[in-house]
């Protein structure tokens, strides 16, 4: 064999053996990519609707969640702190109302008398109040303190005035809020009717409070329309879950 073919066939040899050498790095390689990809797959509906566990929030933080009088913010919450129990709690509001039927002091709200709310209001006790269709509301520091301290994000029912007050004292990385409306103000009368625990002329001012207050939903976190409630306890999850840590 001539020297020429001899060096040919060395350089043939040598370049398959450095080839077959760097295999295992070239698969490396085309393996991390294929997870760099899937990294950066854009998130789609399907995979939200997954059980989401503790990847629900990303850390604790305070929840404002606030709709019209029948706008259904209750039912919703109710629904996502029986799923959820380890990632959230319901920091309960304090009222002068009456209660309604079927609500348990100290669950549902801690209901005191307005003698009671002016002590406490100005002992610095609520973090905020407002009066609401005549009865006056407070948010408790110490119930929304005791919640974050065990990790959990308290759920604060609140009305619109009310989330205003709270965002003014947070910092806005700590505090997300949620306003939910209804598809509608013919749904939303029909739900208060339904209730059947208002009068008239009850029903008219909470329909017309409701109009004003849907016009300041542009100063929430997310807005939610709430037509069907298993739609739209799904569309919660998924807000929820994009939340920023």
């Amino acid at each position: 064999m001539s020297a020429y073919r001899m060096r040919v066939l060395f350089t043939f040899v040598l370049s398959l053996l450095v080839g077959l050498a760097t295999l295992p790095l070239w698969a490396q390689e085309s393996n991390l990519c294929t997870e760099t990809l899937a990294r950066n797959r854009p998130v789609t509906t399907a995979s939200l609707v997954q059980p989401l566990g503790g990847g629900l929030i990303a850390r604790p933080r305070l929840i404002l969640i606030s709709a019209p009088s029948g706008g259904g913010k209750t039912t919703l919450m109710k629904m996502l702190l029986q799923d959820y129990p380890g990632l959230f709690e319901f920091a309960v509001s304090t009222t002068t109302r009456a209660p309604r039927t079927g609500e348990v002091d100290g669950v549902d709200y801690n209901f005191i008398t307005p003698a009671q709310f002016a002590a406490r209001l100005q002992a610095g006790d609520f973090l905020e109040h407002a009066q609401v269709h005549g009865n006056f509301y407070g948010s408790s520091r110490s119930v929304i303190s005791a919640a974050l301290k065990k990790g959990h994000s308290p759920l604060l029912l609140i009305d619109v005035q009310g989330a205003s007050q709270v965002r003014q004292q947070y910092n806005p990385a700590d505090i997300f809020s949620i306003f939910i409306v209804p598809p509608d103000m013919a749904t939303l009368e029909k739900r208060l009717r339904g209730r059947g625990t208002d009068t008239e002329e009850t029903i008219q001012k909470r329909l017309k409070a409701a109009s004003q207050e849907m016009q300041r939903a542009n100063e929430f976190n997310a807005v939610l329309v709430n037509g069907d409630l298993a739609s739209a306890y799904q569309k919660l999850l998924e807000i929820l879950q994009q939340v920023q840590p």
